[in-house]
């Protein structure tokens, strides 16, 4: 199984590196990948972080239309901080886009109280500095 995390985890890091870069298209791509290897292997976390991950590429490329069910199931069902965390943060951004206000805010605080229990450091200091600025 240490194979499979290992890729899953590199699928995650070369989908940052092409978001990064501006390349959204391979980014998505990378990211579908990612979620349909860990939901064929059973690897709820991981496929839930792809998910995540996926929604907010979608977000940027304007076709996130029916991302936040999604969102919201994960924020709901799952027990890992770093994917409630990513799952709320991407909620807020969406509707800070679509300039619903209070709910970016209600969303951005959510991602906020769990920054400081996310193991990746990029995501809490990303959605500790949004939830920051909105607020």
């Amino acid at each position: 199984m240490s194979g499979l995390r290992d890729r899953l985890d590199a699928l995650l890091c070369e989908s940052r590196h092409a978001f990064a870069k501006g390349d959204l298209a391979t980014a998505r791509q990378l990211l579908d990948t990612a979620e349909r290897l860990a939901r064929d292997a059973d690897e709820t976390v991981l496929a839930d972080r792809a998910l995540c991950r996926r929604c907010f590429v979608d977000v940027e490329l304007e076709s996130g239309i029916n991302v936040v069910p999604e969102l919201q199931r994960v924020f709901m069902a799952s027990d890992d901080a770093q994917n409630r965390c990513y799952a709320s943060f991407t909620i807020s951004v969406k509707s800070f886009y679509e300039d619903d206000l209070e709910n970016a805010v209600k969303w951005a605080k959510r991602s906020f109280s769990l920054a400081d229990k996310v193991d990746d450091a990029h995501t809490g200091m990303v959605t500790s500095n949004f939830a920051a600025a909105i607020h």
